[in-house]
């Protein structure tokens, strides 16, 4: 009735997928992307963010849904649809980041 046992903290479904190559995941993302274009690409890495905006535009698809993850904010990530485009090397901060 009043949640009194229930933890506070909500569940996020995560699902892995593992290519292997990056020209593998870019296609995988940029198909994903033709799909729903709600989608939010979130990258860990400076270099990421640059090859994956590199191979969108190269496809002629719009870069403005890859995003570092210093950029993400409730303004710029209108969906609740996002891709992590790669892991960060540090569970914990990958989890802390989820969470809020």
């Amino acid at each position: 009735m009043f949640n009194l046992f229930k933890s506070g903290d909500a569940i996020i479904k995560t699902t892995d997928k593992i290519w292997k190559n990056k020209q593998g995941k870019y296609s995988a993302c940029l198909n994903q992307s033709a799909l729903d274009e709600e989608i939010f690409f979130i990258v860990w890495f400076e270099d990421t963010l640059s090859e994956m905006d590199e191979f969108f535009s190269s496809k002629g698809k719009s870069t403005n849904n890859i995003l570092f993850y210093r950029e993400v904010n409730a303004m710029n990530v209108r969906s609740e649809k996002i891709i992590f485009a790669e892991h960060y090397l540090c569970i914990i901060k990958s989890r802390k980041f989820l969470r809020n």
